[in-house]
């Protein structure tokens, strides 16, 4: 099984994440951490160790921002070898709640132009979703 995180900076996935029945939670801001600044790769490194684990029968949860419709279909990609179910958790969060969460993160901070463009997009999740090949669509609000 895979569980795809979806939704903004300081929304509250990692917490959400940590509540599901994995073996394993893999995690951008731990490949940004280790790597250093946020970069195109992180969600490839991530990608990459997905498919083995899966086909393997690990459950896992991607816990990463994924609110472009590429970002979301490549893990479904991902998951469709081993024939596993994909879960998709949409977290909604108020655009002023994670701003708050995100000042608190200090030098971790996101932009707040990324915060803003990124809600903008989430705003209009519910459309965007709608030919998504998900098994599961769980909205979390928050």
């Amino acid at each position: 099984m895979l569980y795809v995180m979806c939704g903004i900076p300081a929304s509250g996935k990692s917490t959400y994440a940590e509540t599901l029945p994995a073996d394993e939670v893999l995690s951008a801001d731990i490949v940004r951490k280790t790597r250093g600044k946020l970069d195109l790769h992180q969600t490839g490194a991530l990608r990459m160790l997905a498919p083995p684990r899966l086909r393997a029968g690990e459950t896992l949860v991607v816990d990463a921002c994924n609110t472009k419709k590429p970002e979301r279909l490549s893990w479904i990609e991902a998951a469709r070898w081993s024939m596993c179910e994909t879960h998709l958790i949409i977290m909604r969060t108020p655009l002023e709640l994670c701003q708050a969460r995100n000042a608190e993160r200090g030098s971790q901070a996101v932009p707040d132009t990324v915060l803003v463009a990124q809600h903008d997009r989430m705003t209009r999740i519910d459309e965007a979703i709608i030919d998504e090949p998900w098994s599961v669509v769980t909205v979390v609000e928050s």
